[in-house]
């Protein structure tokens, strides 16, 4: 048994990291992705789409999708263009269910099932690392 515990803390690692200097990973740029049948879309649209404020845009009913909770795209993606930390988003959509207002978005368990969900189904939203991004998907958006 070894005897020194390090504690895992993400702060100790990040002074680590400091200390050395080295940096933390950053995160890759992101692609807000639809079906093609969608309208462009402005980043106020999209945040009220996953808030469950709008559900429809050009006629069209439209499908807000999430990343699993806790997973960094999903993160990345609810703070640059929700506004929310995923805690707070959580809580909104607690909320707004118990009021019957609505159920939050779809999860999907990856992105290779998400943009196949997207493909199949208009008016179908969700986001992806750029990178996976496929030719016949729409892109709404870019998150750096």
């Amino acid at each position: 048994m070894n005897p020194f515990r390090i504690r895992q803390s993400s702060s100790w690692r990040v002074l680590l990291l400091l200390s050395f200097g080295l940096s933390l990973p950053s995160q890759g740029e992101m692609s807000v992705i639809a079906n093609p049948n969608l309208p462009n879309i402005d980043q106020t649209t999209l945040a009220r789409i996953y808030t469950g404020k709008v559900i429809e845009v050009g006629g069209i009913s439209v499908t807000p999708l999430n990343l699993p909770s806790g997973q960094a795209n999903r993160v990345h993606f609810l703070e640059q263009m929700v506004g929310y930390t995923e805690d707070k988003y959580v809580a909104y959509w607690i909320v707004r269910k118990s009021i019957g207002k609505g159920t939050s978005p779809k999860e999907i368990q990856s992105a290779q099932e998400l943009i196949q969900y997207i493909r199949q189904t208009p008016g179908a939203i969700g986001y992806v690392d750029s990178t996976q991004v496929p030719k016949d998907v729409k892109v709404l958006a870019v998150i750096k």
